[in-house]
């Protein structure tokens, strides 16, 4: 038996037999919802951060200046 062919048996057996499938593909997306909940209201506040503006245009002083501006950043 090739590798190709028992790849395609596995996925054949995984596709074929329901408590697998529910297993594999409902356990990926139950465990998607399941996983960041902990971590939901954690959100971070005074983070620090550094600007280095080489351009000096007036577009990019106004993202400085908006950056400044927001509560989530120090």
């Amino acid at each position: 038996m090739t590798l190709w062919q028992l790849i395609k048996a596995e996925i054949r057996a995984v596709l074929t037999t329901p408590v697998v499938t529910l297993t594999v593909f409902g356990g990926v997306v139950f465990y998607s919802f399941l996983y960041p909940l902990p971590y939901a209201q954690q959100t971070p506040r005074e983070q620090p951060i550094a600007v280095v503006n080489l351009d000096g245009s007036q577009t990019s002083l106004k993202l400085e200046r908006m950056v400044d501006a927001t509560p989530q950043v120090k």
